[in-house]
């Protein structure tokens, strides 16, 4: 069974990188200075990129629901 996640980058982002690094798929940088999520529903896949980007975010900007 496929549970419904979603995936969100708050304001306390500062652009260091990691998620997208770690999850490129989920996470670009683009030319801000904030990351931004590709697509906010975050299917199974992508699910261990995005908790390993969670995670080794310095500011703890990722939030990822469901």
């Amino acid at each position: 069974m496929t549970v419904a996640r979603t995936v969100r980058v708050h304001d306390s982002c500062i652009g260091v990188g990691l998620c997208e690094s770690l999850a490129p798929k989920v996470f670009s940088l683009g030319e801000g200075t904030q990351a931004k999520v590709l697509s906010a529903d975050l299917p199974d896949d992508l699910l261990e990129g995005a908790t390993d980007a969670a995670e080794a975010c310095p500011m703890a900007a990722i939030q990822i629901d469901g």
